[in-house]
């Protein structure tokens, strides 16, 4: 099963995802594929017909997903408005998508949850008094030195503002490899891409990368759903 399909509460990710992107006036939905694209792409056609836009990565073995993120955005119609960027093993309860929601067509902005620990490792940002960034690290082996940094959830906001100049950092990264992660060129010029981050941590979220997670995950979702 293709990690997007996998469910969580008995509802594939993806579904996840892009039932709460419904809710969005004035949407526009891509959905980048890869690895089992057909079977994604079958998928989403049988539940959402001509609602969202599927764009087929030829590329996917050797990317990362910078030329993923890529090609999402040039398949826009407007990007100019600006976009959101989510990578597809994540699961945010609804309360939480609501809240993320209060804070599109404004700046730029990285969805965080939680902090860096030994038992939550990856991409963690540092920031000032007024959540303004001021490092984006990603760090998957354990480093102390990033202890009380706050978590990366894999949810980036990209206000009208930085859409030219993230677009061009972007391309001129993907020249020279594709077998990197799309914050590369958000790591490596901050100064030109000012932002700040919106914590999630009071809601149930997540993300998953091995069999362990994905089933705490899952868990933990099922409690949100019961209690409803």
């Amino acid at each position: 099963i293709p990690k997007s399909l996998l469910p969580i509460a008995g509802i594939p990710v993806l579904k996840h995802i892009i039932d709460n992107l419904m809710k969005i006036k004035n949407k526009e939905i891509v959905v980048v594929t890869g690895y089992r694209h057909l079977d994604v792409n079958s998928y989403l056609v049988n539940k959402y017909g001509n609602k969202i836009k599927i764009v087929f990565n030829e590329a996917y073995e050797k990317d990362t997903n910078i030329l993923s993120v890529d090609l999402g955005v040039d398949a826009l119609l407007n990007p100019e408005s600006g976009y959101i960027i989510i990578e597809t093993d994540i699961i945010l309860e609804p309360k939480g998508w609501n809240q993320l929601f209060k804070q599109l067509n404004k700046s730029s902005a990285w969805v965080t949850f939680g902090l860096y620990s030994k038992i939550l490792t990856g991409a963690a940002i540092h920031i000032d008094k007024n959540n303004s960034v001021l490092q984006i690290v990603y760090a998957p082996i354990y480093n102390k030195k990033y202890d009380g940094w706050v978590k990366l959830l894999g949810i980036l906001i990209v206000g009208e503002k930085e859409v030219k100049r993230d677009r061009l950092l972007r391309k001129e990264a993907i020249r020279q490899k594709i077998d990197q992660y799309y914050m590369g060129p958000w790591v490596e010029n901050l100064d030109q891409l000012p932002c700040k981050i919106i914590d999630l941590t009071s809601y149930y979220a997540g993300s998953f990368n091995d069999v362990i997670s994905y089933r705490k995950l899952d868990d933990g979702y099922k409690e949100i759903v019961n209690e409803f």
